[in-house]
């Protein structure tokens, strides 16, 4: 005997969630949101990577977005670590407003002591050299030994770019490193929204006084 056919209703009905099922489906979702917000914690430059890329793509509006993207990530798949064993400096640095990997080496000639290779993260934008003297690097940082290791790092934090070219100030704070960079303009930021709350809040004082006298 042939069983008779079930009902859609009767499937439908089957397929209903129970008060378990839904207890359970929200208790994941909840893991899965604490599970996300702590890694974000854990790797806040994943928030720097999106607003690089963000700048960069509105910044070229490429018509392939796809490939732009390929090549914007591409460079962080490449071993920038210094292959020279007279590499003396390695870092990530923010010079006039653009972020560089940035590699100096040390030279045996003292006319060109110290090399930079300044590596623009954006692919699409060229790599700067620039080689400075001994008594340049040691004048400029009143160094009294040539000491090449101290020197680098002081180099990495005083570049600048001028005409396309990288120079040497006397600032020491003129190129930080993206970590510094990224911190000051989220207290500067969050200067400003405090400034701006400050402004908002006194206008309203303002307001509700007028008001009492209208």
């Amino acid at each position: 005997m042939a069983e008779a056919p079930v009902a859609p209703a009767a499937v439908a009905e089957n397929k209903r969630l129970t008060f378990e099922d839904i207890s359970r489906l929200h208790e994941r979702q909840e893991e899965i949101k604490r599970a996300n917000s702590s890694y974000l914690g854990e790797h806040p430059e994943l928030k720097n990577l999106i607003a690089d890329f963000t700048a960069a793509i509105l910044m070229q509006k490429p018509d392939d977005v796809f490939k732009f993207a390929r090549d914007h990530f591409s460079v962080f798949l490449k071993d920038s670590t210094p292959k020279d064993a007279s590499a003396v400096y390695y870092g990530k640095h923010v010079i006039s407003d653009r972020r560089y990997e940035v590699i100096i080496t040390v030279s045996d000639d003292r006319s060109q002591w110290l090399q930079v290779v300044a590596k623009d993260i954006s692919p699409h934008h060229p790599t700067l050299t620039a080689a400075f003297s001994a008594s340049e690097v040691m004048t400029v940082f009143q160094m009294l030994e040539p000491n090449a290791v101290d020197a680098a790092s002081r180099l990495s934090r005083s570049l600048q770019t001028k005409d396309g070219e990288l120079i040497l100030t006397d600032n020491s704070h003129s190129s930080p490193t993206v970590e510094e960079y990224d911190a000051s303009v989220k207290i500067q930021a969050i200067g400003r929204a405090r400034k701006q709350r400050k402004e908002v809040g006194h206008a309203w004082g303002l307001r509700i006084i007028f008001s009492q006298y209208m």
